[in-house]
Parts: structure tokens; C-alpha cells; sequence
């Protein structure tokens, strides 16, 4: 009888490694350190090694994230995360999956989080495959300019809803960025709507910021020797558009015209492939990322 029970337990340890090999699960995350309430982008990697099909993303909770603190201790959870699509791994094959994770987990606070994550499948009904987990660190920005403009209505009737925007900066790997933070109005903010990464700024840069009629803002400012961008932000905080411009015969500015429109004037138009929307069959002009 013995010899059948430790017969059993050695299988059991035996099959345990072997299933688990079946899908090795990696995290990836953009950089190691966000600026408060910045998307916190996670990329997943998913890796077959099974000699079947793996169904994986039809039913909730087939991939659950962890979010630690420096202290260890798990964060408050802000909101369920979706279940996304049903996708089907082939034999050998793997893909990744790209998750922000900002929403659903506190990073509210300046330090270091872990973060792991966990799948499972039908394939192995009560078995989930964990990741290595990864590290990053939430910073504080700092201010260097603020504006504030008021939003139509969203109901007749209403009155204009104020907005405050502010330019922040901080270093990523060593080179200083630059963001647009866009909040309510309240002092501490009481709603964020978002914290767009804008790109590399030269240190001591002076970018020149401004605010249109509609909502829109404008960001011109230094980001190379040579090179500079200028970013258009909606009222919501997201990133509409990104271009990037050189230097020529004199260095480009940002103006503004008699009826309000914001013109970047002198310097060389360039297409680059920091531009945002990504540009579509074209020549890329040269410049350090």
C-alpha cells in the first residue's frame, strides 16, 4: 500500500512540471517607471508548447493580474477587468496581448509595485499558469505649467465644465519626458481623465503650451539637438496628433494666428516614426529616439 501511495505522489510530481511546461506565460512592461495615474502599459506573452490547440479568453478570469507594493502588500482592485475575445493558440505558436492595467489596480501612490499575472484554460481546468513577476515605478511629475478651460456642457442646460491641464516632466531611462496631464478642476483632482506621454524633451527645454477654443491643446517643445515636436491633445487627454520638425535656415516656433489657430512657423517638416498616427508608407526623416 505504501509503495502505491508514494507510486502515486511521484506521478503526481512528475505530471505537474510537464503540464505546466504546456504554456509558459511572460510579462514585458513599455519601461521601468510611469508617471502617476499614467497608463501602465503590461504586455503578455503567451507561448505554446503543447501538441494541441489551447482555447484561451472565453470565460472571465482566464487571466488574472496581482499588484504588489514595495511593502508587499496587495493593492486596493478599482474594477473588474473585461474578458476580452475567445482566441485559439496553435501547436508551438505564441502571441501577445497588451493590457493597461492603470484602471483596474491603485497606483495611485509614488513607489515600487510588482506585478504578476496568471492564465488559465479549459485545457487544464484546474491548473494556472503564472507568470515571473515584473517591477516598475510610479513617480511624481514635475509641474511646469497648468491651464485651465471650460467644456461645453454635455447636457443643455448645464453649465461648462472647468478642466485643468498641466505639463509635467520626469525622467524615463535617463532622459527627461514630458506629459499632459488633464483633470478636473478641484485641487487635488477628484477625476483624471488621462496622463498622455508626449516624448523625449531636451533638458531645460521651455516647451510652449496653449489652449484653443474647442478644448484642444497645443505642445510644442525640443526633443533632440536638431529636432523638435509639436502635439495636439483633446480635451480628454488623448494624444490626436504628433509631428516632428527640424531645423533649417532657423529654428521652428509655435504661433498663433489672428483668429486663433496654432501654426508651427519656420524649421523643416519631417516624417519620423515617433509621429503620431503612425505614418503610412512614407520616407522617415532621421532623428535619435
Amino acid at each position: 500500500m505504501r509503495r502505491w501511495v508514494f507510486g502515486w505522489i511521484m506521478g503526481v510530481l512528475a505530471f505537474a512540471p510537464c503540464v505546466s511546461a504546456q504554456l509558459q506565460v511572460r510579462l514585458g512592461a513599455e519601461r521601468d517607471n510611469y508617471i502617476q495615474h499614467e497608463p501602465i502599459i503590461i504586455d503578455t506573452y503567451l507561448i505554446s508548447r503543447n501538441a494541441g490547440a489551447i482555447v484561451l479568453g472565453d470565460h472571465d478570469g482566464w487571466i488574472r493580474f496581482s499588484v504588489r507594493n514595495g511593502r508587499g502588500i496587495p493593492v486596493r482592485v478599482n474594477a473588474r477587468m473585461p474578458r476580452g475575445n475567445l482566441f485559439v493558440l496553435g501547436r508551438g505558436r505564441s502571441l501577445m496581448r497588451t493590457f493597461n492595467l492603470e484602471p483596474y489596480f491603485d497606483f495611485s501612490e509614488p513607489g515600487e509595485y510588482t506585478i504578476q499575472a496568471s492564465v488559465a484554460n479549459r485545457n487544464w481546468a484546474d491548473l494556472r499558469f503564472e507568470s515571473a513577476p515584473v517591477k516598475i515605478q510610479v513617480v511624481r511629475g514635475r509641474v511646469l505649467q497648468e491651464r485651465q478651460r471650460g467644456m461645453p456642457a454635455v447636457r443643455p442646460g448645464e453649465p461648462p465644465e472647468v478642466r485643468r491641464y498641466t505639463l509635467l516632466t520626469t525622467r524615463v531611462k535617463g532622459k527627461s519626458n514630458l506629459f499632459l496631464r488633464v483633470t478636473d478642476h478641484h485641487q487635488p483632482p477628484r477625476v483624471i481623465y488621462n496622463v498622455a506621454p508626449l516624448g523625449v524633451m531636451v533638458h531645460q527645454a521651455r516647451p510652449r503650451f496653449g489652449l484653443d477654443s474647442d478644448g484642444m491643446s497645443h505642445v510644442f517643445f525640443q526633443s533632440h539637438g536638431q529636432h523638435y515636436f509639436y502635439c495636439q491633445v483633446d480635451g480628454n487627454g488623448e494624444l490626436r496628433k504628433r509631428e516632428t520638425y527640424a531645423r533649417g535656415r532657423g529654428a521652428p516656433d509655435l504661433q498663433v494666428d489672428p483668429i486663433g489657430r496654432f501654426l508651427v512657423v519656420g524649421g523643416e517638416r519631417q516624417v519620423a516614426v515617433t509621429d503620431y498616427p503612425a505614418p503610412i508608407n512614407a520616407k522617415l526623416g532621421g532623428r535619435d529616439k
